[in-house]
């Protein structure tokens, strides 16, 4: 069996994660990220599934439109599923029920998978912590993100 401190020594050393190439850390092909990947589907799935699994199956029986997109929606027939207000909403709430989720669920989630977070943490770049942190340090604006003041 596979213990974390085996995860730990086929995981990049410190300072090797590019902040440029953060965004396909898990979409790499090499062996530490394919380590990585295999290690917390085998410690984690059953704590995703019942973690996440009454959200989705919600999600799944709503039929209500979650479109925000202008273009996609200017070909729906329906009047209530063009309001992107409401649709914004449901998608807005949708996103903080998962997150609400993960984060409720903390406690439940398997040792091995939180040293497995905590040993990525220790290698992603301060500023992107920061953003993932604090998401409305996030600002979309003629398509740019900058930070608020």
């Amino acid at each position: 069996r596979m213990e974390s401190e085996d995860v730990a020594e086929a995981a990049p050393a410190p300072g090797v994660v590019d902040p440029d190439r953060i965004a396909t850390l898990f979409r790499s092909n090499g062996v530490s990220s394919k380590i990585l990947k295999s290690y917390g589907m085998l410690v984690g799935s059953g704590y995703l599934r019942r973690t996440l699994q009454p959200v989705v199956q919600a999600l799944c029986e709503d039929s209500r439109s979650m479109e925000v997109d202008p273009l996609k929606l200017k070909k729906e027939t329906d009047e209530a599923t063009k309001d992107v207000a409401a649709n914004q909403q449901r998608l807005l709430n949708t996103c903080q029920r998962l997150l609400d989720a993960i984060t409720g669920s903390r406690a439940d989630a398997p040792l091995e998978l939180r040293q497995m977070c905590n040993l990525l943490k220790t290698q992603v770049p301060v500023d992107l912590l920061v953003l993932v942190q604090q998401p409305e340090a996030l600002r979309h604006d003629d398509g740019g993100a900058e930070e608020a003041q």
